[in-house]
């Protein structure tokens, strides 16, 4: 089994700088089943308001990596159509909002690496708008008032509310709230 690097988008987060993360994951659908023996390591692009990715060859892989990162390790085999959570990734967000140049609105890359295989499905410029990867965070800002929120892949916005929004849509789509 070889080690692949993947990258994940997620733009105008509106996570104030600063803000304790208390909660962070990200959401995955199952597009296909795979039993091999799978371990990922996530981190997040070392960056206030990182690039969109590009064709170019190693474009991810080469990114600056946080020094944080959260460990999946030995993944269960998933079921199609299933929704699987990461584990806890504070530790990363929270590297990225501590950043003197973060600013609410600005885009976070994750960079997972590892063995095995799964796949979920993704945004890639037009899947589905239900089952794209999306990220849940919950932060504390001046208030202390915890507010999670979740993210789509496409263009995610999180809003200091209790309720997930949607994010933006592409022309001709209506967002959708998501529970």
């Amino acid at each position: 089994v070889s080690k692949q690097t993947i990258g994940m988008f997620f733009t105008g987060l509106s996570i104030p700088q600063g803000a304790v993360i208390t909660n962070a994951y990200i959401e995955f659908i199952a597009k296909e089943q795979q039993p091999d023996i799978t371990d990922l390591a996530f981190y997040a692009q070392a960056a206030d308001n990182p690039a969109t990715f590009t064709s170019t060859s190693g474009n991810i892989s080469s990114r600056p990596k946080t020094v944080s990162s959260t460990y999946w390790s030995n993944i269960e085999v998933w079921t199609v159509g299933t929704k699987y959570i990461t584990p806890d990734l504070s530790s990363v967000v929270q590297e990225v909002v501590n950043r003197p140049g973060w600013a609410s609105g600005y885009a976070m890359v994750f960079i997972v690496t590892g063995t095995g295989h799964r796949t979920a499905y993704s945004y890639d410029g037009g899947a589905a708008l239900v089952r794209e990867p999306k990220l849940v965070v919950t932060y504390t800002s001046v208030s202390n008032t915890p507010t999670p929120t979740s993210i789509p892949t496409i263009t995610p916005t999180i809003i200091p509310t209790n309720t997930p929004v949607a994010p933006s849509s592409p022309p001709g789509v209506t967002p959708q709230v998501m529970i």
